[in-house]
């Protein structure tokens, strides 16, 4: 019987461990989304190219999208399991304008973190003004296309449909 309760209290020391892992993830999301907000206001109206050659205003309207999916994402199942970026993940890893070779090289960064680069453009990479891949410049597209800035996948689900494929 003691070592029935002992596996319990283990198993329940680790759901308080895991839960504090996200309590912290969450806290840290909420100042990242803090600091985007205070960015996000104070380059509201600047057009003029930044220092990493891409238009402001792109780069704002990516910004104000993952403002935007950070407030959706406050709660704690987001970080459990597979979730809304690893299904987006998937949809561009399928798109023509991906291309995950090119990610790698063009972003050192990443392939130095060892990150998948499919899910890191749907999950952040978009959203730092980042392109797919050569035949797609995801700071020009948001620039003439707005609209189709809100995600990734939106983002090349634009592209096809409206037929300005490479």
């Amino acid at each position: 019987m003691s070592g029935s309760v002992d596996m319990k209290e283990a198993g329940v020391d680790a759901l308080r461990q895991r839960l504090e892992t996200q309590q912290r993830e969450i806290a840290r999301r909420d100042r990242e989304l803090g600091l985007l907000a205070k960015r996000l206001h104070d380059l509201e109206g600047d057009d003029m190219p930044d220092a990493q050659g891409g238009p402001v205003s792109a780069r704002l309207v990516l910004r104000e999208h993952q403002v935007e999916r950070l407030q959706r994402k406050r709660g704690w199942r987001h970080l459990i399991g597979r979730g809304p970026v690893d299904a987006e993940a998937e949809r561009v890893r399928k798109s023509r304008f991906f291309d995950a070779d090119w990610y790698l090289k063009t972003y050192p960064d990443v392939a130095a973190a060892g990150l998948d680069p499919a899910r890191h453009y749907a999950s952040s990479g978009h959203y730092e003004g980042r392109s797919p891949g050569p035949s797609l410049d995801t700071l020009q597209y948001v620039q003439d296309h707005p609209e189709a800035g809100a995600s990734a996948q939106r983002l090349l689900d634009h592209k096809e449909r409206i037929g300005h494929g490479g």
